[in-house]
């Protein structure tokens, strides 16, 4: 997409000029604009810190390594937090109100007090760690009034970034997937799950090791569905006419039931309280959690059993998006483990109903060791799951009755397939760097474990995947979506490049 927007550009700006849809970019720019405002005190790293420091981040335990570490919050404490969610939507809405408004230097002012980096004590704000005002001393404050009265156009360009980050279908760029249509920031990342399972890891990582199978081919396996799965999609019209963004495939694959190094992220606390009260049954149907399922620890036996988790209790991890945000600053572009970045708008609407992000992690990565989140447990009863059953629709808020006619029984069901196209088989290979000329001896090897390449494979039945292209082609997918994508480029020039003030 940069490259169609630089030859738009006039012949003598095609040489020089940079276009970028980087995220990143705009958040070091970002920095930089309101380091030179506010000095150390708007440094990322110092934010980061600062915030670690503080009695909010420190009044929740951080690490947690058993079940009565984690404090327990009611229902009331729930609601509390919902409050201050819609508090935050209310003034997010007044920002794009004023946003809507020509410019000028009273709009900036409001611009900049209702995102919170106006030098002033407000505390009602957007964005509450970018600046970290409450380290200023008092002496301090006049010096940096001053600074951002004399540089109003940083201020300018500060309150157009980070507002952007607000409007429906901005499109980005992220190092693990792309360009993408993002949806509108909120206060905090969350997750929901149904019990204490005493790690918190992506389904990859959760899946029972074939001890038959050496542990290198294990990933290669892992691999070959995958690629799999991405070329069963890539059948779907949706998919190969996707012209708003980039296709997220190992999002996509992972609502729709493959296993993932990716841990879901929402930035709807409904939606993770839905996955902390609610359980998926054998019937593909979600149902609020029942008291015969956390009357006792054990209550669940295959949580007690296989991970000596807790049946009783409901876990909720929260992070604040700022942490996130500002840690772009310091981020290498290929570095994409351990980020939460936007699924964005989809061709499958799972993805944006449940306001989705995902955590691409490692093996070793647990999000109950991760310092970023808070945790909570809830102790689960049957008034507040059937509450928060009933608040997300019976599941039509999560999953949508209008999607795409459903495919997570074909999806999920690569998890367990012992035989693999030759496309498949190839595209792993590529992956894991095996050479052209080892092909035969890794197929031969695979034989004897079970497994086979073929020419060919389908997932999905042919009379099914028609009918799925014929009901729901690239065009309706988009039209679903109800939003309409925004474009703005960074450009970036040498220093040396003349400008025509004209």
């Amino acid at each position: 997409m940069a490259k169609q927007f630089k030859e738009l550009l006039p012949e003598e700006l095609k040489k020089t000029a940079h276009i970028s849809f980087s995220n990143q970019t705009l958040w070091q720019i970002a920095a930089k604009h309101l380091q030179t405002l506010y000095g150390i005190y708007a440094n990322p790293q110092f934010c980061i810190e600062h915030y670690y420091q503080s009695n909010e981040y420190k009044s929740n335990r951080q690490i947690i390594k058993r079940c009565k570490d984690i404090p327990e919050i009611t229902i009331d404490d729930i609601h509390q937090m919902l409050k201050k969610e819609e508090e935050y939507d209310r003034i997010r809405k007044e920002l794009l109100t004023i946003w809507e408004v020509q410019e000028t230097p009273e709009t900036i002012e409001k611009l900049a007090r209702l995102l919170g980096v106006f030098p002033d004590q407000h505390k009602d704000t957007l964005y509450q760690y970018v600046v970290a005002k409450d380290a200023i001393s008092v002496e301090e404050w006049p010096y940096i009034i001053k600074k951002v009265e004399e540089n109003p156009d940083l201020l300018s360009v500060v309150t157009n970034i980070l507002t952007k980050s607000f409007l429906p279908g901005y499109l980005l760029d992220f190092p693990a997937n792309e360009n993408v249509m993002t949806q509108p920031h909120n206060r905090y990342y969350y997750r929901g799950e149904n019990a204490y399972y005493r790690h918190s890891k992506a389904s990859l990582y959760r899946v029972t090791i074939d001890d038959r199978i050496p542990k290198s081919l294990s990933k290669f396996i892992a691999l070959m569905r995958r690629y799999q799965c991405w070329d069963t999609l890539d059948h779907f019209h949706a998919v190969q006419h996707w012209g708003f963004s980039s296709i997220n495939y190992i999002a996509l694959a992972q609502h729709y039931g493959l296993k993932t190094e990716m841990l879901d992220i929402t930035s709807d606390l409904k939606t993770a309280l839905f996955f902390a009260c609610c359980k998926f049954t054998p019937e593909r149907k979600w149902v609020p959690l029942s008291k015969d399922d956390f009357a006792h620890r054990n209550s669940r036996a295959h949580i007690s059993k296989n991970c000596n988790g807790d049946s009783r209790y409901g876990v909720l991890f929260r992070s604040p998006t700022e942490l996130t945000d500002i840690s772009w600053c310091g981020k290498t572009e290929d570095n994409i483990f351990g980020s939460i970045t936007p699924i964005g708008y989809q061709p499958f609407m799972r993805c944006s109903q449940q306001h989705g992000y995902m955590l691409l992690t490692a093996p070793n990565d647990d999000l109950f060791l991760d310092k970023r989140f808070d945790k909570f447990k809830i102790r689960l009863n049957e008034d507040i799951c059937n509450w928060i059953y009933n608040e997300m629709e019976q599941g039509n808020l999560v999953y949508p009755n209008n999607d795409v006619p459903d495919i997570s029984t074909e999806i999920e069901g690569i998890n367990k397939i012992t035989t693999f196209s030759k496309t498949a088989f190839e595209e792993a290979a590529k992956d894991a760097k095996i050479l052209p000329k080892d092909y035969g001896d890794l197929i031969r090897t695979l034989q004897k474990l079970g497994f086979e390449v073929r020419d060919s494979l389908s997932i999905i039945a042919p009379e099914k995947l028609e009918q799925i292209n014929r009901n729901y082609p690239a065009e309706k997918a988009m039209q679903q979506l109800n939003v309409t994508p925004q474009l703005s480029p960074l450009m970036t020039l040498p220093k040396d490049t003349k400008i025509d003030e004209e």
